[in-house]
């Protein structure tokens, strides 16, 4: 979630997930994440700083992992490379001890989580909207609230849910100083998300639980749980005032029946989303349910490879929008932390069957999950195997 306004390839870009931490002491840590991406803390992860002067070999690995050697931070890439740190010139000075605090307002509510940054060195508000930078030395420094998910010209993930006043403090910094307060002007919109769960008669399924959630990958695979409605008698469930430029996990659950898809997982722009779908089968054994899933993967676990193959009416239907046939447009595979690791696999070149193999022999051993994304609007459907 943290801010990040450092370039490449001359675009501002976001941090693309936390791959590793490690830490030295109770203060003094490293997180690495995709893309060279470092970040240190000083201060119990209550602040972090981001790392400007990476070499050059550490701008394209896509993945890293940190340790620490006594007190020597190791960093190494996907690709085999090792670094070792040999000067922490980021960290403060025993007589840096001076601190730069605030408060960001939301009418006459603090407003938690909105990002607070101070050059390369980064906070977040808390629950009650305060902010606090501390072991800083005399000097100038500007400090500014900022919006996460904001991506400027991209105009499908243009999101800017605050503005703020005034735009930034320019600080002559001298001895321990407060007051440094932004207002908070909500921008942000909110939609509706709704749909039924059915048989396979297509009659509504009553008093079944339908779970929201900001959307993550959890090794059920069905995502987190922060709200839980039940559907009517006729099947159908309503999620409202839900925030747009967010990604959600909707999923139904009953102990005694499986729901296809697995999981929808959607996310707003500008518009309600109200039709999503589950189909429910009774549960009658384990030879039932497997039948029921919307994803074949087979073997499964699986060494050197998987096919994954779908119901023809998720593959093709000519009778989409814009002139597409295939539903399905391309598969992602993620491990356990939500990363990447097999780029998107693409359905075209197998429409007539729906099925495709992709290699795995190269992933090390563990649960990942499956990810299908198509022209079947916002939505997409998980699922998960296991490699041995």
């Amino acid at each position: 979630d943290l801010y990040n306004d450092r370039k490449f390839n001359e675009n501002f870009r976001n941090p693309f997930g936390l791959q590793q931490i490690a830490f030295k002491d109770s203060l003094t840590g490293i997180a690495v994440g995709q893309f060279g991406t470092i970040i240190y803390t000083y201060d119990g992860g209550e602040s972090w700083i981001y790392e400007k002067a990476n070499p050059t070999d550490l701008k394209t690995p896509a993945t890293m992992m940190v340790r620490y050697a006594g007190s020597v931070p190791i960093i190494v890439t996907f690709s085999g490379r090792i670094f070792r740190m040999i000067e922490d010139n980021l960290a403060p000075k025993p007589e840096d001890t001076l601190s730069i605090s605030g408060r960001v307002w939301d009418g006459d509510k603090g407003q938690p989580n909105i990002p607070i940054i101070m050059g390369y060195r980064v906070t977040m508000t808390d629950a009650d909207g305060y902010y606090k930078f501390t072991r800083l030395k005399k000097g100038n420094y500007v400090v500014k609230a900022m919006n996460k998910y904001f991506d400027g010209p991209n105009i499908d993930y243009y999101y800017k849910p605050f503005d703020y006043s005034p735009l930034q403090y320019d600080i002559d910094l001298t001895s321990d100083t407060s007051g440094f307060d932004f207002n908070a002007t909500d921008l942000r919109t909110y939609h509706t998300i709704s749909g039924y769960v059915v048989d396979k008669d297509g009659k509504g399924l009553a008093d079944i639980d339908v779970r929201f959630a900001v959307s993550r990958l959890t090794a059920d695979g069905l995502g987190l749980a922060d709200t839980i409605t039940k559907t009517d008698i006729s099947g159908k469930f309503e999620f409202l005032n839900i925030e747009s430029y967010k990604t959600w996990d909707i999923t139904a659950y009953d102990e005694k029946i499986t729901f296809s898809p697995l999981k929808h997982i959607v996310r707003l722009y500008t518009n309600d989303t109200t039709d999503l779908r589950f189909v429910g089968s009774p549960i009658t054994n384990v030879e039932d349910k497997s039948k029921t899933r919307s994803i074949i993967i087979s073997p499964n676990p699986a060494s050197d490879y998987i096919n994954i193959s779908l119901p023809e009416n998720m593959y093709s239907n000519p009778t989409l929008k814009y002139g597409v046939d295939n539903v399905v447009e391309n598969v992602q595979i993620f491990n356990m932390l939500g990363v990447e690791v097999i780029h998107p696999v693409s359905y075209a070149a197998t429409p007539q069957d729906g099925n495709v193999r992709i290699d795995i022999s190269h992933l090390p051993a563990g649960v990942y999950y499956v990810r299908i994304i198509g022209s079947f609007g916002s939505s997409s459907i998980v699922e998960k195997f296991v490699k041995m």
